[in-house]
């Protein structure tokens, strides 16, 4: 972490977070990676694989006044066999091992209200005295590639490239609505309806939040300046929301 990825402490215009994270494992037989829209519909089944799969990403997310900047992109190798005999004595034959990326961008701008704190919503423009009284409002873009079953040329491609659009209102420290809207092109229309290689969804989420009790009490700095904790007093724990 770089600058501004505070909770609770001073705030800060620019701020940058790193990270990658990696998997290797022996897999039993299962289903490979597949891809799925936003709503749990199943576009590409991948066949199955099995023995050594390797999975990794990376990721920023970057921080700039009331804008935040995140970018990922992970890639997954997944070995492949199949039992030619149905004898479960012999070994299995070796397939063509199966590629999977995935890239993702997206910009959120807090256009009304205090900027965002990492894990938390944005501050209620209300509570910095501003004459707007209606909480905080926040908008967002994103931009999605997902390509699978690459690499095998017993395996029909697939994947699907895709964006969208939302409105995050945020009227009271505990509740916010979400408007999204998304649109999906295939690589390859989806088993059902294999001629069909545009989707769209609109979603509306309504959500509540809890254990926020000290989203408004003062951060320790300002709490030692004024006066309210000594100065080798425990310091509260931040609280943390999935936001």
């Amino acid at each position: 972490m770089l600058g501004r990825a505070w909770v609770g402490g001073r705030s800060r215009t620019l701020g940058l977070r790193l990270g990658a994270a990696g998997m290797v494992d022996d897999a039993e037989e299962r289903a490979g990676i597949g891809g799925t829209t936003s709503v749990g519909f199943p576009f590409f089944r991948a066949p199955p694989v099995q023995g050594l799969r390797m999975v990794g990403e990376a990721h920023a997310i970057g921080y700039v006044g009331p804008v935040r900047l995140m970018a990922q992109g992970a890639l997954a190798r997944e070995s492949r066999a199949m039992d030619d005999d149905g004898n479960p004595d012999t070994p299995p034959v070796g397939l063509p091992d199966m590629v999977a990326w995935g890239v993702m961008g997206e910009v959120a701008w807090v256009v009304l209200g205090g900027p965002r704190q990492v894990g938390q919503a944005p501050t209620l423009r209300e509570a910095a005295g501003a004459p707007w009284r209606g909480g905080a409002l926040e908008v967002a873009g994103r931009f999605d590639r997902l390509a699978v079953g690459r690499a095998a040329d017993d395996v029909a491609a697939g994947g699907a490239t895709g964006g969208s659009l939302a409105v995050k209102w945020f009227p009271t420290e505990f509740l916010s609505a979400a408007l999204t809207s998304e649109v999906l092109r295939y690589d390859r229309g989806p088993l059902e309806t294999p001629d069909r290689t545009l989707s769209w969804t609109l979603l509306l989420r309504l959500s509540a939040y809890w254990g926020l009790g000290g989203a408004r009490r003062p951060s320790p700095a300002k709490a030692l300046e004024r006066g309210r904790l000594a100065p080798n007093a425990a310091l509260p724990k931040g609280r943390a929301v999935g936001v």
